[in-house]
């Protein structure tokens, strides 16, 4: 297990050194209902299947690894592990719920805004320590995930026979939960394009385009913008137009 964790640790602090150069503090848009801290998400995701079949999951690899060994194998073992494993997803969810609340965190990932395969990523990767606030879309640090990720860890050592129940390993619990989270945000991100490629692709292009021409409309406001003030100076420096009233008074103070 704590090769696994070792190796969940150096994944995020990798992927957190590649996004260095990603701009992971921008705004994003507001969450959809799915993704706030409501009651009723928090059963949705605490008790729904992809819950269920993510902690079936987890019971798997540890059956295959033998880990925690006095639970042996067979059924019984692996009965053990998928109530361990939903136990900690459990505990992890009602840590998390409150904090989320509170913060005004999402609660479940929220797809990036950005463009291209890198960005996107990095993002998804990273998302376990950094989000956006719910109410305007600011950067701020993931506290309810990291906080429920290795609390959840902690208190399900409560459970653990003696090989994996001391805080070492709960911590390390913690951070290879933080990896199948940082799995899962990937998954999300890029799920609409694995599931129906041609649409998605299409769908984000054309968000893309809007983006890109609300960009360059803004831009050649600003240009126009500031054209228009550098045409009024030159025409008045000529004598074309005459200054108005605020610059021949500034004028007129600078020679008093």
């Amino acid at each position: 297990m704590r090769k696994s964790a070792t190796f969940a640790a150096a994944v995020l602090t990798v992927a957190f050194a590649f996004a260095a150069g990603e701009d992971l503090t921008a705004k994003q848009p507001s969450p959809t209902k799915d993704q706030e801290a409501t009651p009723k998400n928090y059963v949705r995701h605490t008790f729904g299947p992809t819950s269920v079949g993510r902690a079936a999951v987890g019971a798997g690899i540890n059956q295959a690894n033998h880990t925690p060994a006095e639970w042996k194998q067979g059924g019984a073992g692996f009965g053990r592990r998928f109530a361990s494993s939903f136990g900690k997803h459990i505990v992890k969810k009602t840590i998390e719920f409150p904090i989320a609340k509170w913060r005004h965190e999402p609660f479940f990932y929220r797809p990036s805004d950005k463009t291209g395969v890198k960005a996107r990523t990095m993002y998804a990767l990273t998302a376990v320590f950094v989000t956006h606030r719910t109410t305007d879309g600011k950067p701020m640090v993931h506290s309810a995930e990291l906080a429920s990720a290795f609390g959840s860890g902690l208190i399900s050592r409560a459970w653990q026979p003696a090989s994996t129940a001391s805080v070492a390993d709960g911590f390390e619990s913690g951070g290879l939960t933080l990896l199948a989270d940082a799995g899962g945000n990937l998954l999300h991100e890029f799920w609409p394009e694995i599931r129906h490629p041609h649409s998605a692709t299409a769908a984000r292009a054309a968000r893309e385009g809007k983006l890109e021409a609300k960009e360059a409309a803004v831009r050649e406001k600003e240009a126009a913008k500031a054209a228009g003030k550098k045409g009024v100076g030159d025409a008045t420096r000529r004598g074309i137009c005459p200054p108005s009233a605020w610059e021949t008074g500034t004028r007129f103070a600078g020679t008093s």
